[in-house]
């Protein structure tokens, strides 16, 4: 007998004890015997429990125990059967609700036979609730806004909850022998509010397919399908949904950056523009190869992803963008940067910046002091006018996530938010590892009090190519 699946039904008893209306003490400590077997990850309790471990477990007790023993020795609990027995288990879903315990829970039961969500559901809607004492307008409306949302796909879990139950998983999945790192991705990884859903990424070495075969045998696993041919779905019997995306190690990067992304949104990628030769500035008859590429891409892809087209263009010494306007007018987004004369003195270097962020093509301004932490000291700029204009122009300012740069630098972020200037967070990466980058960059954003909406990369396609968009045309007239 498997952990997870011993905590789930220790869970079950919790619940319908609460349900029954028994002592609260009693199903807070199944709960809490629950809780404990949460925090141990293996496929075979019966080592622990022939040990004295298991007994010596914060928060496992002589009845749970007992329980424990049963699920061992025979993969059943009598305990839980003849709960069942008394209590619909459709009872169970309404303790997920908002403002429903085990006591209105039970009176709803006696009042009006209620014995599932569906029950539920069609009482709020037609009335039914309100010849119950204690369900009045706002309880019913927050009871149907609490179905609403129990219903959404996947089972929903605080971030807290998530991230332990990611760690489990990612523990267990890069302890098999087929693979050789694993990573949390989706939107765990992405520190969102509520999670659906656990995204594990694998690189694997040998039959993916035979991995994929063993996570799907595995004890605690309700059902499994394959998603695709990377990916497959597991569903746990606790509800706990899991999708591993197992891929060849040399892969794994990029697949990595595709879990983790929101499909909306995933990757601020460009290259160089040409006088940045040596970076490999890609001159104007590969942009426009380039773009054909995209376009074709585009067009391929039948709307399941978009490439946007993107440059980084050399902010040039007299503050014009590198390449003509013709060619800046195919970009869908212009990221302006300095990185040459930058011995200027500050009012030369701010009068070059300013005429940048003239400029109708410019989306974003970044590494704007062009600081290089322990090696080179910000150039001479204005920064406060640099922020003012920005705002005034609609152009967003970076925030470069390198950890050599930092710039714009921290302390300028809460300027910036109040002039109304968007930041966009780049990693400034030249390969996938720097992709990581980004985990710094929110650091500090959140170190200068940004919020989602104040960053450009929190945004989907659309809004980000109408922000490019609005610039350019506010700034052409």
């Amino acid at each position: 007998m498997d952990s997870r699946t011993t905590a789930h039904v220790l869970s079950r008893i919790a619940a319908l004890l609460e349900l029954s209306g028994a002592n609260t003490f009693k199903a807070r400590a199944y709960d809490g015997a629950a809780r404990a077997l949460r925090t141990i990850d293996t496929d075979d309790l019966a080592p622990l429990l022939e040990s004295g471990e298991l007994a010596r477990l914060p928060g496992v007790g002589p009845a749970t125990l007992s329980v424990i023993r049963e699920l061992v020795a025979t993969g059943e609990s009598a305990y839980l059967e003849r709960l069942r027995s008394t209590i619909p288990e459709g009872l169970l879903e309404l303790l997920r609700l908002p403002r429903l315990g085990g006591a209105k829970i039970d009176a709803l039961h006696q009042a009006l036979g209620i014995t599932s969500l569906d029950d539920l559901e069609r009482e709020a809607r037609t009335g039914g609730l309100a010849g119950v004492k204690g369900f009045g307008p706002k309880t019913v409306q927050a009871i149907l806004t609490g179905i609403t949302k129990l219903r959404a796909p996947g089972n929903q879990m605080h971030i807290p909850v998530a991230l332990l139950e990611a760690f489990r998983i990612r523990t267990a999945v890069a302890a098999h022998p087929g693979v050789i790192r694993a990573e949390v991705a989706g939107s765990v990884r992405r520190h969102v509010e509520v999670a659906s859903d656990i995204d594990i990424v694998a690189g694997c070495t040998g039959d993916i397919d035979g991995i994929f075969v063993s996570f799907a045998n595995a004890p605690g696993v309700r059902r499994a399908t394959r998603k695709n041919a990377d990916t497959l779905t597991i569903t746990y019997v606790d509800g706990v949904c899991l999708d591993l995306c197992c891929v060849p190690d040399d892969r794994f990067a990029l697949a990595l950056w595709r879990m983790t992304g929101s499909e909306g949104h995933v990757a601020g990628i460009s290259d160089h523009s040409q006088a940045a030769f040596y970076a490999g500035g890609l001159k104007p008859d590969q942009v426009r190869q380039q773009h054909d590429e995209i376009d074709a891409l585009n067009a391929a892809s039948d709307g399941t992803f978009t490439i946007l087209k993107g440059i980084e263009a050399d902010i040039l010494a007299d503050g014009g963008l590198d390449y003509e306007p013709g060619l800046l007018d195919s970009f869908d987004f212009v990221i302006g940067s300095i990185h040459s004369r930058f011995a200027m003195d500050e009012p030369a270097m701010t009068e070059r910046v300013l005429r940048a962020l003239d400029d109708p093509h410019l989306t974003v301004l970044a590494h704007p002091t062009g600081r290089l932490l322990l090696s080179r000291d910000p150039y001479g700029i204005d920064i406060d006018a640099v922020l003012e204009t920005a705002a005034e122009r609609g152009v967003a300012v970076e925030l470069n996530a390198d950890s050599h740069r930092l710039d714009l630098d921290w302390r300028h972020l809460r300027a910036a938010k109040k002039l109304g200037v968007t930041i966009a967070i780049g990693p400034d990466a030249h390969s996938t590892r720097g992709l990581d980058n980004t985990a710094l960059g929110v650091m500090m954003a959140r170190k200068g009090w940004l919020e989602p909406t104040d960053v450009l990369n929190t945004g989907d396609v659309r809004a980000v190519l109408s922000f490019a968009r609005h610039g350019h045309s506010e700034r052409a007239l």
